[in-house]
């Protein structure tokens, strides 16, 4: 879950870099959502070598065979969903979710999220999930945060 501001920019973030870990074959975790510029590290912790790509528009990119132990980096320059995958094993997999925005944050398995220090202002909130969708809503954030939004994600696209 995402807010993009809708009366200016979004500040930059906080300059913390994401970390997408190949582990056991597995791209972990399997969704991450990062900003537009943010420094990704993808340290591969298996005992066998990968390489991770993205045909995905406007973000292509791929590390080259790199060995256990070692870590890449990459920064996606535009918004959008980027698909990974391994050119040496086809059970890998992982998404990124490219934003232009600070204020994400992850949904709980239960539902529930929470984002703090989002000043006041008005905002389109996106929920989105690989496989299920998306949802929007218009919020207006007061000068005494406290505001809540639920969301419907239909699934099964």
């Amino acid at each position: 879950m995402y807010l993009e501001p809708l009366d200016g920019t979004a500040p930059a973030g906080s300059g913390a870099s994401a970390v997408i870990t190949q582990r056991q074959r597995t791209i972990l975790p399997h969704v991450t959502a990062v900003q537009v510029g943010q420094l990704v590290e993808f340290p591969n912790e298996d005992d066998i070598f990968h390489n991770l790509f993205s045909l995905s528009a406007g973000n292509r990119f791929s590390l080259g065979r790199y060995a256990p132990g070692v870590t890449e980096t990459n920064v996606f320059e535009n918004p959008g969903v980027v698909h990974l995958f391994c050119d040496i094993h086809a059970e890998m997999a992982g998404v990124i979710l490219v934003v232009a925005t600070p204020f994400v944050t992850r949904v709980e398995p239960d539902g529930t999220y929470s984002l703090t220090d989002v000043p006041p202002g008005r905002y389109r909130a996106v929920a989105w999930h690989p496989t299920a969708g998306s949802d929007t809503a218009t919020l207006s954030i007061p000068d005494n945060p406290g505001v809540s939004q639920d969301f419907v994600l239909l699934g099964g696209r």
